[in-house]
């Protein structure tokens, strides 16, 4: 089944040529952040203290103006409205690139995202229960990106308000793996597809 992925009039401005061109440009936008040069790196530990029954966790992640100024660009990949959404190239790519073996890629690239968005990948053994319900990654991450960074959406924030520290640790650690496993395939994409319009591996 094929996804689809509302267009904007933005869309409907631009050519086929124009989209991989735009996706291939942001995805160089985000390979030049200041975060991404440094190494994104991302990591977090829990140790418990039998004498003292405590839980402590220790998290290093991006400094937040980088990783602001990441995201601002990340979330153009996975935003719906986005002329760049992954799917919607991932579509287009199977339309327009006219070479088996790079649209062949293109699609190997589209099926890892997908597993990604599934939790089907063993990177992920992180899980987050909140009130025995499990949140899977893309709602953690549209919890972080629409409640915590650009939407002001009340409901998110006031679910990431109410975590105890642990579990509001966890659901970051959880959003940024996404953010990095997603960024390696956004690069790898974009790669393919750079490629395949320097050879003219291409059909309008």
């Amino acid at each position: 089944m094929v996804r689809r992925v509302k267009q904007t009039n933005q869309d409907q401005k631009l050519s086929v040529r124009e989209h991989f061109e735009l996706f291939v440009k942001r995805a160089g936008d985000l390979w030049d952040e200041p975060a991404r040069k440094k190494g994104f790196n991302v990591s977090f530990n829990m140790n418990w203290c039998a004498d003292t029954q405590q839980l402590t966790t220790t998290l290093q992640e991006p400094e937040s103006t980088e990783l602001r100024s990441f995201l601002m660009t990340f979330r153009k990949f996975i935003s719906q409205d986005s002329p760049i959404h992954q799917f919607y190239i991932y579509n287009l790519c199977r339309q327009h690139i006219a070479d088996d073996a790079y649209r062949q890629q293109l699609m190997d690239e589209r099926a890892a995202w997908q597993r990604l968005k599934k939790q089907a990948e063993s990177e992920f053994q992180m899980r987050l229960t909140v009130d025995n319900c499990e949140l899977n990654i893309e709602q953690i991450t549209k919890i972080w990106i629409n409640g915590h960074y650009f939407h002001d959406d009340v409901e998110g924030m006031r679910f990431l308000e109410s975590l105890p520290p642990y579990q509001f640790q966890a659901a970051r650690v959880i959003f940024l793996d996404y953010v990095i496993e997603s960024t390696k395939i956004i690069f790898a994409t974009a790669h393919i597809i750079h490629a395949a319009l320097q050879q003219g591996k291409f059909k309008d």
